[in-house]
């Protein structure tokens, strides 16, 4: 199944538009990449909020039963490159996935890799091993870094 194409950028992702048009692209991919960095950064939705406060959610959470929030991208942003902070990133990671493992997009997740790319520019890497209708599937991403 195909779906529009997301291309990973330096400030997130962009949708991948070539020479005749927006590209389409493998959907389980873009759905991983939206998994992982396609919440909000700044904070997971509340179910209520006080009128004096502003919700900083993701826009799209209001039309949905089901409220989705990334923790990938924020836990690149929130942790140290060192070995307890790729653990924590890992984890996030884990968490956005077991997502589509719920939605039944996947029906395994069999490994996650999270690796420091370039400590001077904190650009971190993620690959990810998925089983898909019987099928071995993997992917890598490259965080942005600063």
């Amino acid at each position: 199944m195909q779906c529009v194409k997301i291309t990973s950028t330096k400030n997130g992702g962009d949708i991948s538009v070539g020479k005749f048009g927006i590209e389409a692209g493998d959907y389980l991919e873009t759905a991983v990449f939206c998994a992982l960095f396609g919440g909000n950064r700044e904070e997971n939705t509340r179910d209520s909020y006080a009128r004096s406060e502003e919700n900083k959610s993701w826009w799209g959470n209001s039309f949905v039963e089901r409220q989705y929030n990334s923790e990938t991208e924020r836990a690149i942003n929130d942790n140290t490159a060192n070995e307890p902070g790729l653990a924590n990133i890992k984890q996030a990671v884990f968490n956005d996935l077991r997502r589509l493992l719920r939605d039944g997009h996947i029906e395994k997740i069999t490994d996650v890799r999270v690796w420091l790319k370039d400590s001077k520019t904190r650009e971190i890497g993620i690959d990810i091993y998925l089983v898909v209708l019987g099928v071995y599937r993997s992917f890598k991403f490259i965080s942005g870094g600063q």
